[in-house]
């Protein structure tokens, strides 16, 4: 009985490293690699790696949607929770993050691959993956001219096609009076591949207006900003600009219809550039100039937080969020929310990682 053990245990199979370290570590989720750190020093290595965390970012997928949210700051800690989602849309996981950051408020552009982009009271910008807890030098606002000269808004977007996070600045002529959106006078982009900020041409925006107040959407290497009745795109790979009418009769009907008192956004669904306010909801067409309804979803108390990249939507209703299918019948599939025991001052679509936001 004893050699039986003994040849048993003499026979433990034991994986290659390879094996390991290129085809299981980079399929499982953040949080258990993080822990996996201390297993050994190759292990602490390999899974530090800018290139594993590349890899882990494209292997791993969650098989549950996830998103950020953002709840204010208290003191020193600005608030950030990470929600997972079930098959029927109820929060089946919350992570807060323990994240500190000494600059006072904040302001949240938004999130791509894992990685947070912020700015403080100063315009200074940062990059930061709260997971890691790594934050990036501090990224400087660039230096503008004196006078009337205010900022509108301000934007984060990761591109794929050339591998490069990117912060798009805008500014704009406010001529001393505070009005409904504000005309462009120049756009500063900033390359954190390349550690710089670039200026666009003034005679390429001329004519452009901007309302603060909104998000924008980032679809096919372009970010979308909504005007009064057109929206303003600036593509992050030529820097190019373009501008798309919004407001067709159909639509200007309905933003009358609810006042014109609901928050005008953008959003991207399904690779399109979709546009929205209250419950009603229109996607772009393929043509690039038509847009076509989705749907309506009307519910007294609901707020739409976001949209994630399937079209659903991640609503906050009497103190809970949900995620609905928008094209189903709300009462068939609404089964109640969950409340994350915090504000949510606005959210995005998540996807923990390891990537660093820190230059090599």
């Amino acid at each position: 009985m004893e050699k039986e053990i003994e040849d048993s245990e003499s026979q433990t199979l034991t994986l290659p490293d390879d094996l390991i370290f290129e085809h299981i570590l980079p399929r499982l989720p953040v949080k258990p690699l993080t822990r996996f750190k201390s297993v050994s020093k190759s292990w602490l290595s390999t899974i530090s790696n800018p290139k594993f965390a590349k890899t882990h970012l494209k292997l791993f997928t969650s098989p549950s949607p996830q998103f950020l949210l953002f709840s204010g700051n208290s003191d020193n800690h600005p608030i950030f929770t990470s929600i997972t989602l079930d098959e029927h849309g109820r929060v089946e996981e919350t992570f807060k993050f323990n994240f500190t950051f000494n600059g006072g408020p904040i302001h949240v552009l938004g999130c791509c691959n894992g990685l947070v982009c912020f700015f403080d009271k100063h315009y200074n910008f940062y990059i930061c993956n709260p997971v890691t807890k790594q934050c990036s030098d501090v990224i400087d606002c660039p230096q503008t001219p004196r006078g009337h000269i205010v900022v509108i808004t301000a934007a984060f977007a990761y591109v794929s096609s050339i591998d490069d996070y990117k912060i798009v600045y805008l500014l704009g002529l406010s001529g001393g009076i505070v009005v409904e959106d504000i005309d462009l006078y120049t756009i500063y982009i900033f390359s954190l591949r390349n550690n710089r900020w670039d200026r666009l041409s003034i005679d390429e925006i001329d004519g452009s207006s901007i309302v603060p107040a909104d998000v924008p959407a980032f679809v096919n290497d372009t970010l979308y900003w909504p005007s009064v009745c057109h929206c303003v795109g600036v593509n992050l790979v030529n820097s190019e600009l373009s501008r798309i009418t919004i407001m067709y009769k159909d639509m200007m009907d309905a933003y009358k219809r609810c006042g014109g008192s609901d928050r005008l956004r953008l959003y991207g669904i399904k690779g399109r550039l979709s546009w929205c306010f209250g419950s009603h909801v229109w996607m772009l067409e393929s043509d690039g100039v038509s847009w076509k309804k989705l749907y309506d979803l009307n519910r007294d108390g609901m707020k739409l937080l976001c949209v994630s990249e399937t079209g659903k939507w991640l609503v906050l209703n009497r103190g809970e969020v949900a995620l609905l299918d928008p094209s189903k019948p709300f009462d068939r599939q609404y089964q109640g929310g969950t409340s994350v025991g915090c504000p949510i001052v606005n959210a995005w679509n998540y996807k923990m990682s390891l990537v660093s936001p820190v230059l090599e």
